[in-house]
């Protein structure tokens, strides 16, 4: 094993202890190199509502889980808005996939937000699914403008016009944690 993702060895009865030394980032934002992330927007503390809504506002791809007989987790893309209680999500998909079909049977879904590089920041949210079969142009538009360049969205919405299914997730929990590790 490579020393510095060394986590420590289980003594006999003991659970294996964290070594921080050994750990190749720092809890200060330090990326393996030893550079300091040079996005500020990164660190933002997500435990905090404005953290939180900065990382969601972020055009970052989301997983989205449902239960079943197995589990079954599938990337996204989203748009958030932060109303009521914690939010709701909006998610533009096709009701022939297995995700939204296990949707319309059980309405439970979770949703992941994370990073992809140090610290890894994340977010998780549970709640319940709407599915929307009508009229969902208008906001698939706006989930795509998080991820396109203005002039490239009509297009992409002309090729994924059979998409017809809008999932909106009312949030009934949501947490937030800084790094992930």
């Amino acid at each position: 094993m490579h020393p510095a993702r060394s986590v420590g060895r289980a003594r006999r009865g003991r659970r294996p202890r964290l070594d921080s030394a050994r750990l190749p980032f720092d809890h200060h934002g330090v990326t393996p190199r030893g550079h300091r992330a040079s996005d500020p927007e990164r660190l933002a503390r997500v435990n905090s509502p404005a953290g939180a809504l900065a990382l969601l506002e972020r055009p970052l791809v989301a997983v989205v889980s449902t239960a079943g007989r197995t589990p079954h987790a599938v990337p996204v893309w989203f748009r958030y808005a932060s109303a009521g209680d914690y939010g709701t999500f909006w998610i533009w998909s096709d009701r022939s996939r297995a995700w939204v079909r296990r949707l319309e049977r059980d309405p439970n879904v979770q949703l992941v937000v994370a990073e992809s590089e140090p610290p890894f920041a994340a977010i998780l949210a549970r709640g319940r699914a709407t599915l929307e079969h009508r009229n969902v142009l208008d906001e698939a538009h706006r989930i795509c403008e998080r991820y396109l360049a203005p002039a490239d969205t009509p297009a992409y919405l002309e090729a994924w016009r059979h998409l017809d299914t809008i999932v909106t997730i009312e949030v009934e929990s949501l947490r937030g944690w800084d790094r992930g590790y």
